[in-house]
């Protein structure tokens, strides 16, 4: 399993390159990626908190990782889930972000 947005919040949060983490992933061993949302703090940090629409720049990293090898997705919402016809949008995004 590889978590796109925990890969995106590590590297805001420890300050690296997630396009280089993410170019040294061996994607023959990946079965599954997790997209989720994640929320800023005031001070600047990110958590992990499964609460929000995936960030423009999770999708950017998604579309590549896909790239590589195709794979199931999960989209992970934990918290404040929105109406059914927004997950559904963020679904859509993830086919279209395949393409």
């Amino acid at each position: 399993m590889l978590d796109i947005n925990n890969i995106y919040v590590s590297s805001q949060n420890h300050r690296f390159s997630a396009s280089d983490y993410l170019a040294r992933v061996d994607f023959s061993r990946v079965l599954q990626v997790h997209i989720a949302g994640h929320t800023r703090e005031p001070n600047g940090t990110i958590i992990d908190t499964h609460d929000q629409p995936v960030a423009d720049a999770v999708w950017k990293l998604y579309a590549d990782a896909f790239r590589k090898q195709p794979f199931p997705t999960l989209l992970e919402w934990d918290a404040q889930i929105p109406p059914l016809a927004d997950a559904l949008s963020e679904l859509w995004r993830a086919k279209a972000e395949r393409a």
